[in-house]
């Protein structure tokens, strides 16, 4: 069976930083582009797409790792969290790309996204 897990995304107070720090360690390819909420890099090993890097909203907070997780149904995965006492955080919000995510943090504190591919 597939890991449900396919992405993880690094929130961080200097993307600059993190970009060479990240390219150099494992030789990382960089895609920078714009995005309606700004800059966003996307990483990739090879040919494989394997993260993001982006601005942490929050400017207080430490620079973190968020896994994102597949889901089939968005709308009903993001309110089943909600009732098990999750905070959602965004979402879902749709990408240029017409997939949507969602960022939550689970009831004991840790922040994971979901995403919904438009396959």
């Amino acid at each position: 069976m597939d890991s449900p897990f396919k992405y993880v995304q690094l929130q961080t107070q200097d993307r600059e930083k993190a970009k060479t720090f990240y390219k150099e360690l494992f030789g990382w390819t960089l895609d920078e582009r714009q995005t309606p909420v700004g800059p966003y890099v996307e990483v990739f090993s090879g040919q494989d797409k394997i993260a993001g890097i982006v601005a942490h909203p929050d400017s207080s907070a430490p620079s973190s790792w968020v896994p994102y997780i597949n889901v089939t149904d968005m709308k009903t995965v993001v309110e089943r969290a909600r009732t098990l006492g999750a905070t959602v955080v965004q979402g879902p919000t749709q990408l240029p790309d017409k997939s949507w995510f969602s960022l939550i943090i689970d009831s004991a504190g840790a922040k994971f996204g979901l995403h919904q591919s438009t396959a």
